[in-house]
């Protein structure tokens, strides 16, 4: 018999009926009918199944409270015929259900509700991913996950302990078991590589087609539902573009500013230069590198990948998607040929959820002339694509071609590679001819202008970075305009306020661009969607979705958080969160990871699950490497525990940095002597194990092309 029943009984055995049934006896017992009844449905009882409850009999409390207090209980119970213990009954259970956290009595009832189905279900719950896997099988842990239904819930899952599987076996059972409607499931995650391999599991293993998406896509949609009008969406390449000419030509051109930057380049990025005279100060920077520019620029037009960014950059400072869109700018730009890259097309492609934006839009006199550069070969190949998806890609360029005929505009296009083996260039070049284009190569001394201009600027160009890093954090922590004010008169250092006053000015500047392009940026797309979610909610407006289950949740930003709130509020969804905060490493980025260690407190209450049994790495390297993270006394303390065991789970390998030069010449220097170090701990693994699978891992993206 449960605590509950047994309270009923107490109350049946000892009660005589009230000579007079006041509202608040009625209420009373109203109040325990109803507390009694929850007992006794075979479900999880999650805080909001009671919410209503508290506010129902709060009146009642407070009647009986004031008289216990007031020392005129006893008397009340006495004229109205009632227990005094049943009273007292009463007030503790009702205090118990407005605890923060879950109350004990409906804590036991869940318990013994997981416990019962942990039983009763184990053979659906054994076969729950058969048509992922055969061979898995859910442990107890994953398992009360599946079984839980709290209103929030997070599920601290440790590194390969079957994240994705959790998630795809709570939303099969939601469906199976719960009756919910796929549709009114929505998984978010962080990446598209999630993603898919959330939609892989779930809508394509599984067959259920529950919306699995990013939060930008989120966004996306609700900004959408909100204005039809479809906006060009941008990425940071837009912003450093906009706040990089915002620079050169209005605040460097500002003699009260001048030298403040001179200040801040010489205080934060070690300008080799202190001088009153700002170009003087560009000059002496250029002089510098003047000769090794001059004698380096075909290899300097070539080298169009940041070895430390991995971003593909123009000689005219235009950050590009890909190498090869590169090397077609760069054409253009030194044989004289106006372009505007990615600009809207008029026209939009049938049932695309964005503008089209040709990569290249070309002018010549009254020759416009759009440019498509295709990533696949001209007999269609890309050993990166998945079959699925190049014949996707193919598809997405004969809907260009095709609608390029349709309006009768011009179209050229190039491929990555061409059967004849031709470099793209060339085809290029005769395409352009073919369309009436004149090639006007320009003057070496103004392609060597262009790129002096260039190295003028890297100081600027790394102060352009720091404003862009910070506004999109400052957009993506949800602040607004009225923070800078904030901001700088919290702030006594001199140089931060003179940093907050440049970027407001850049901020403002971007917004207007913004505006004026009719686009959006992926910060603005989160935030703009919160702040209408949280109109419609306040018109009383309701969306249909019952659970929201969010990914890799330590990598929650206050913005997504703030999404995800509104999203839930919205529907009245249950929120799942799934995550790590082990491997959190976005901080950089925006993320907040005390929203993840902090759970309850973001939410008001909650409830933590965990997940520790993995199956990825052995059970040495967890206690290692769990040992150093744990360190952090702002960590979630977990124990891992995996069946896999190695000896000598660490093994330290020396080499030196002293380079002899008649070993190493031509060879690449002390990377020669890592590479050589790598080489032979690979050997030794493979002679020990010629199946091992080995992953190398570097500090910096570089890294890897220095050991090549």
């Amino acid at each position: 018999m449960s605590i509950l029943n047994k309270l009923l009984s107490v109350f049946k055995s000892q009660n005589e009926e009230p000579k007079v049934v006041t509202p608040e006896i009625a209420s009373l017992l109203d109040f325990r009918k109803h507390l009694f009844s929850l007992d006794d449905t075979d479900r999880y009882i999650a805080k909001s199944d009671y919410g209503e409850m508290r506010d129902k009999y709060a009146a009642t409390y407070t009647f009986f409270d004031n008289a216990l207090r007031g020392n005129t209980l006893e008397y009340y119970c006495k004229n109205n015929a009632i227990n005094k213990r049943d009273v007292k009954c009463f007030l503790a259970e009702y205090k118990d259900l407005c605890l923060d956290q879950e109350s004990v009595v409906i804590s036991q009832h869940n318990k013994a509700y997981i416990s019962r189905h942990l039983k009763e279900d184990k053979d659906y719950l054994d076969k729950i991913l058969l048509p992922v896997d055969s061979k898995i099988r859910l442990d107890e842990e994953q398992r009360r996950v599946v079984l839980s239904d709290e209103d929030y819930t997070l599920v601290i899952a440790g590194a390969g302990a079957g994240k994705t599987t959790t998630v795809s076996a709570k939303v099969k059972y939601l469906v199976e078991k719960k009756g919910i409607s796929p549709e009114q499931i929505l998984v978010i995650s962080f990446t598209n590589k999630a993603v898919g391999e959330l939609r892989d599991k779930i809508n394509k293993d599984l067959g259920i087609n529950c919306p699995v998406t990013t939060f930008h896509k989120t966004g996306y949609a609700i900004l959408r539902r909100q204005d039809a009008n479809l906006k060009t969406i941008v990425d940071q390449g837009f912003m450093f573009y906009v706040i990089n000419n915002y620079l050169k030509n209005n605040i460097l051109e500002n003699p009260e500013l001048v030298d403040k930057l001179i200040l801040f380049f010489g205080s934060y990025f070690d300008a080799p230069y202190e001088g009153d005279d700002l170009n003087d100060f560009f000059n002496y920077i250029s002089k510098a590198d003047f000769s090794t520019i001059r004698g380096n620029i075909d290899e300097y037009t070539e080298k169009i990948i940041n070895e430390r960014t991995g971003k593909c950059i123009t000689i005219a400072r235009e950050t590009l998607r890909s190498a090869q869109e590169v090397r077609i700018a760069n054409f253009l730009y030194l044989n004289g040929i106006d372009y505007s890259y990615e600009k809207p097309y008029p026209y939009n492609i049938l049932r695309s959820y964005k503008p089209y934006t040709p990569d290249f839009t070309l002018t010549q006199g009254d020759i416009v002339v759009y440019l498509e550069h295709f990533g696949i070969t001209q007999d269609g190949k890309n050993n990166r694509y998945k079959k699925e998806q190049l014949n996707k890609y193919k598809q997405e360029v004969n809907d260009k071609v095709k609608l390029h005929k349709e309006h009768g505009t011009d179209l050229i296009y190039t491929f990555s590679g061409y059967n004849d083996n031709r470099d793209l260039l060339e085809h290029l070049r005769e395409e352009l001819l073919e369309h009436g284009f004149i090639l006007n190569p320009r003057p070496s001394q103004e392609v060597f202008k262009k790129i002096i201009n260039t190295e003028e600027n890297r100081y600027i160009s790394r102060l352009v970075n720091l404003i862009c890093t910070f506004i999109q954090n400052f957009k993506t922590n949800g602040y607004t305009v009225d923070d800078f004010s904030h901001f700088k008169s919290s702030s006594k250092n001199e140089r931060t306020k003179l940093f907050l006053t440049i970027c407001e000015q850049c901020y403002h500047e971007y917004t207007k661009c913004l505006k004026e392009k009719q686009a959006i940026d992926f910060e603005d797309m989160i935030n703009d969607s919160a702040c209408i979610l949280q109109e419609e909610e306040q018109k009383g407006e309701k969306l249909d979705f019952k659970y929201i289950i969010v990914d890799e949740y330590q990598d929650i930003s206050r913005q997504r958080f703030n999404l995800t709130k509104e999203l839930s509020k919205l529907c009245d969804a249950k929120i799942i969160a799934v995550g790590d905060d082990w491997q959190s490493i976005y901080a950089y980025a925006g993320s907040d990871i005390t929203l993840f260690t902090h759970f309850k407190e973001t939410f008001g209450y909650g409830q933590e699950l965990r997940i520790t049994k993995t199956y990825r790495n052995a059970q040495e390297i967890i206690d290692i490497a769990g040992g150093f993270i744990q360190k952090n006394t702002c960590q979630i303390q977990k124990a891992l525990i995996s069946p896999k065991h190695i000896t000598n789970p660490v093994i330290i390998q020396t080499y030196t940095e002293e380079v002899d030069r008649k070993i190493t010449e031509g060879k690449g220097g002390k990377y020669y002597l890592v590479g050589e170090t790598v080489e032979k701990i690979m050997k030794e693994i493979l002679a020990e194990n010629p199946k091992s699978s080995i992953l190398l891992l570097g500090r910096y993206g570089f890294d890897g092309y220095n050991l090549t």
